[in-house]
């Protein structure tokens, strides 16, 4: 049995075998077998040479990917939307395919929507709403919505989430640590990010998105954000209804925003909604730092009066002050056409100073730039020039965080949105006078004055400290016993590596030495006569040779065949 498949619980093996059979269906078991996944789960080769249905091959790869996702479920539905917004892991194709992904899956049963309900409040249906419609208004992967109407006579929506999804992502988080795991050796010369790291960090924004106590904070700290703007409308929480996994909050009907011809017939003036969608956007990411990650257009109503009502608040980006100033000085030094500042902005950006040629950076962003020279600033879409800028940061194996490339994917997307609206309308317009508040603040007492008190204190616990820690020092350099630590990177390879080289040594000089004393023995050895302790040593001897031979070279084949 193979070791993977002896520490697998049953539901992750099952699982493990699902994921498996749905990616060889889909033309991908030439690719599962390389990486000899079959042998350690103990599945049949058969399983993954099967043919793959000829309709699929009118689809490209990146299309059947997709297709495998949306079969695999939850888990894997969520996985491809964070991996649309990481070209630095991805092929651009690919990445265009999986912003394809429908989040939909069909209705929970009434009677588990029920259970669920009446576990979560404690009470009966009927008693904790006056009404409720049992067919949902939509289903997505992780839960579903409800109509409902409270006692008191208010309208309200209810997102129930789908009974064992937590179980469910669970086993397939594991799974995808193991994958990551088995995957990651085999591709770190072509990555400039950690798999695992990735798993992990989709493992963080996934449990969060469970969480519907963590969404009804998020849309309470959004309501908090926006009280002063009156254009904004966020859906009102109501806490007694509001558990883990149940969500009430005050139903909002409205326009979705990229109805054009609803929007028309209701009078609406599309460029006036379009620049208050910008600036949502803009105040959000530039002012307060929290910043609605999937603008896709149905989480958007336009109310009377060109309002917008904000929906879903499970998907959160977060910016601290020091990437909103860089935000902004890497805006800034876009519309000047400043590559070296670009250029330096990315290296702060990435914190990889040191470890980048700073002249051929700054050569590409040279280039990207050019592209925009003379044209009028108006006509210059940031979403597009930012992933431009992010591009050249990958091609230079820049580490480039999730959640630049989530504001930047956020950027992009929400900017369509309001360009079909306006196709004329561009987010510079709206986002000068964010920037230049941002810049003001920047030097404002309130912001730098605690800082500085900050910064002296730790001078001060320096001063303190730094006698006492430099004669240390000396001590150990006078008496001869300060040691220098040196770490070298993904080392442990290269020294396994060598281990196994000089274990081939070792049994290949050992077959060498038998080799020539029994060459040496051999004609002394009288096989003619009586056998004694002579003539079985000299057999053992051989026989030995033969089998260590043969074992070396099975070895050596072995070895081989597993790697990559």
């Amino acid at each position: 049995m193979s070791v993977l498949r002896a520490t697998l619980s049953p539901d992750r093996l099952r699982r493990y075998r699902q994921v498996v059979e749905v990616l060889a269906r889909q033309g991908f078991g030439a690719v599962l077998h390389e990486s000899h996944l079959d042998r350690r789960l103990g599945m049949p080769a058969r399983l993954l040479r099967r043919q793959i249905d000829p309709a699929m091959l009118e689809l490209t790869s990146a299309m059947r990917l997709r297709l495998a996702f949306e079969e695999l479920g939850p888990t894997f539905v969520k996985l491809g939307q964070v991996l649309s917004t990481r070209p630095d892991l991805l092929p651009a194709g690919l990445v265009a395919e999986m912003t394809r992904l429908q989040d939909q899956a069909p209705p929970v049963p009434w009677a588990d929507v029920q259970a669920m309900l009446e576990t979560e409040l404690g009470r009966p249906v009927d008693e904790a709403f006056a009404s409720f419609d049992r067919e949902p208004l939509a289903s997505a992967s992780l839960g579903q919505v409800h109509a409902a109407v409270r006692h008191d006579g208010l309208p309200v929506v209810v997102k129930v989430q789908r009974p064992h999804v937590e179980h469910d992502i669970a086993i397939d988080i594991d799974v995808l640590r193991d994958l990551a795991a088995l995957i990651q050796p085999r591709v770190r010369a072509y990555l400039i990010t950690d798999l695992n790291d990735v798993v992990e960090e989709f493992a963080t924004a996934l449990h969060g998105e469970l969480s519907y106590v963590t969404e009804a904070r998020n849309a309470e700290r959004y309501a908090r954000n926006f009280a002063a703007e009156a254009y904004v409308v966020v859906p009102k929480v109501y806490w007694d209804l509001t558990t883990e996994r149940v969500l009430t909050m005050e139903r909002i009907d409205g326009v979705k925003i990229d109805d054009l011809e609803r929007l028309a017939a209701a009078g609406t003036d599309v460029r006036r909604t379009a620049e208050r969608l910008t600036q949502f956007f803009i105040k959000s990411i530039m002012e307060d730092g929290f910043f609605h990650a999937d603008p896709h257009p149905g989480n958007f109503r336009v109310l009377p009066g060109d309002r917008i009502a904000v929906l879903d608040f499970g998907r959160i980006g977060r910016l601290s002050r020091r990437d909103q100033l860089l935000l902004a000085r890497l805006a800034r030094d876009v519309v000047r056409l400043d590559a070296r500042d670009v250029s330096d902005g990315l290296v702060e950006l990435t914190a990889a100073h040191g470890t980048v040629d700073s002249a051929a950076l700054e050569r590409d962003v040279t280039r990207l730039l050019h592209k925009y020279e003379g044209m009028p600033l108006h006509d210059v879409r940031i979403g597009p020039v930012f992933q431009e800028a992010l591009d050249v940061a990958f091609r230079h194996k820049l580490h480039v965080p999730g959640q630049w490339a989530l504001l930047v994917h956020t950027l992009s997307v929400a900017e369509s949105v309001g360009a079909r609206l306006a196709p004329d309308q561009r987010i510079f317009d709206v986002a000068r006078p964010y920037l230049l508040r941002l810049a003001l603040r920047q030097w404002s007492p309130a912001t730098w004055g605690p800082d500085l008190l900050d910064t002296t204190g730790d001078w001060v616990a320096l001063g303190r400290t730094l006698p006492r820690t430099t004669s240390r020092v000396l001590e150990q350099i006078e008496r001869g016993r300060l040691t220098i630590e040196v770490r070298v990177g993904d080392l442990d390879p290269i020294l396994h590596r060598l281990d196994r080289i000089a274990n081939r040594l070792t049994v290949g000089l050992l077959m060498a030495a038998l080799i020539v004393g029994l060459g040496y023995v051999m004609p002394a050895v009288d096989f003619g006569g009586p056998w004694g302790p002579p003539q079985v040593l000299a057999v053992f001897g051989f026989i030995a040779v033969c089998l260590l031979g043969l074992w070396l070279v099975w070895r050596m084949w072995r070895l081989d065949r597993r790697r990559p």
